[in-house]
């Protein structure tokens, strides 16, 4: 029996990797099997999104060869693939990939035919061919400079818009944003971005939040809703108070200091009175 297959990241799958399972296709012809193996590592530079969270995209991005993308958790390398290729009883293996990675798998895959090792055994009397599905040209346009690398670029610089052309036509936009987003959240591309302190302190140094914090103290102050020594805090809703709560453990220093002014200020307020 004949297999043609291919063994790659895919992180995000993209027309150059269309192109590449074409290719396996065609060689398969009609006389072989071919099979598509996602890696199942996972790294946030260069293998952000999961293994079962690209292999959902890749079927979107590749819906004609779905049946042919294997999910398979023993096939962590392209070794383990012709090992379990060799036990399912295939006699002639070929392998695609991209032009420059055909004499590193070329050596690696054949160095093991006919050797046990950790990954098991397998061999071929012909060995593995390891054949080319084109050079990649980094800088053309379209389909042939077209690479998961620079899809990876514009996740990071939050440009959609060139990310989208390097998708399948066949996937929905909607979904097309929706891999965009993954990416992105995988690659912790929005977390190093966004500075959360920065922006609750510029929240709260709003003037709206100042003059909302003056007014609520002043009406709480007056009400003797807190800061009156019975270690409770109103609780507020629309603006109005609903009820009582156990004085918040979180208040800062600055609030108490506060505090301690107000109740300075009222013992003023009476000597004055009495005086």
């Amino acid at each position: 029996m004949k297999v043609v297959f291919t063994f790659g990241r895919f992180n995000p799958p993209t027309i150059g990797h269309e192109k590449l399972i074409k290719k396996v296709e065609s060689v398969a012809g009609s006389g072989a099997d071919f099979l598509i193996y996602p890696s199942w590592t996972q790294s946030p530079d260069k293998d952000p999104m999961p293994h079962e969270v690209k292999v959902k995209y890749m079927k979107l991005a590749f819906r004609k060869y779905a049946d042919k993308i294997i999910s398979d958790p023993k096939c962590k390398t392209a070794i383990h693939v012709v090992t379990k290729l060799h036990d399912a009883g295939y006699t002639d293996v070929t392998m695609v990939v991209g032009g420059d990675r055909v004499s590193d798998f070329n050596k690696l895959i054949n160095k093991y035919n006919g050797v046990k090792a950790k990954h098991g055994f397998y061999e071929f009397a012909n060995g593995v061919k390891v054949v080319s599905a084109g050079e990649r040209d980094p800088d053309a346009t379209g389909v042939e400079g077209m690479s998961a690398s620079k899809m990876r670029k514009a996740a990071v610089d939050g440009d959609f818009e060139s990310f989208k052309t390097g998708i399948p036509n066949v996937m929905p936009d909607k979904m097309k944003k929706q891999m965009f987003d993954d990416l992105r959240k995988h690659m912790v591309v929005e977390a190093s971005e966004r500075d959360y302190k920065d922006e609750y302190a510029k929240f709260q140094s709003s003037p709206e939040r100042i003059k909302y914090r003056a007014e609520l103290n002043k009406y709480n102050r007056e009400k003797g809703t807190y800061g009156n020594g019975d270690g409770k805090d109103a609780s507020h809703k629309n603006g109005k108070i609903v009820g009582f709560e156990d004085q918040s453990k979180n208040r800062g220093r600055r609030e108490k200091s506060r505090l301690k002014g107000y109740k300075k200020n009222q013992v003023k307020r009476a000597r004055k009175k009495v005086s």
